[in-house]
């Protein structure tokens, strides 16, 4: 029963990309770090704890994106070890949408407008 369910965990850890795979390691790695210092279990299933980590990784200044990495990561090491964690929970909710809004996104440039010389160049 246990190779099957360590055979089980090898498959569902492949199951993403190689890339993605490293970053979620890392993001792992640092909520591992972070935990024991503020005197939290990594793998509690607490939201409280992932809405204290989201706070205190928000104010490092990341992108958006790079919190969603470390939130799929935390999710995902969850879900393997069969560990509820309440993403739903309000109070967690509440502070993941005002670190998006306060954070925001980067905003898209737009490519500049083709003049009359860069048109004459085209064939």
């Amino acid at each position: 029963m246990l190779r099957l369910s360590a055979r089980s965990a090898v498959f569902a850890t492949r199951a993403r990309g190689d890339a993605t795979s490293r970053a979620y390691c890392s993001a792992w790695q640092g909520f591992e770090v972070w935990c024991p210092s503020f005197g939290r279990e990594p793998l509690a299933g607490d939201s409280e704890t992932f809405a204290m980590y989201a706070v205190r990784f928000a104010d490092l200044g990341p992108a958006v994106s790079t919190l969603h990495v470390h939130f799929a990561a935390i999710q995902v090491a969850h879900r393997l070890s069969g560990i509820a964690l309440d993403l739903r929970h309000p109070r967690l909710l509440m502070v993941l949408e005002d670190i998006a809004r306060s954070t925001g996104t980067r905003p898209h440039k737009k490519a500049a407008v083709a003049g009359p010389d860069v048109l004459q160049l085209l064939p």
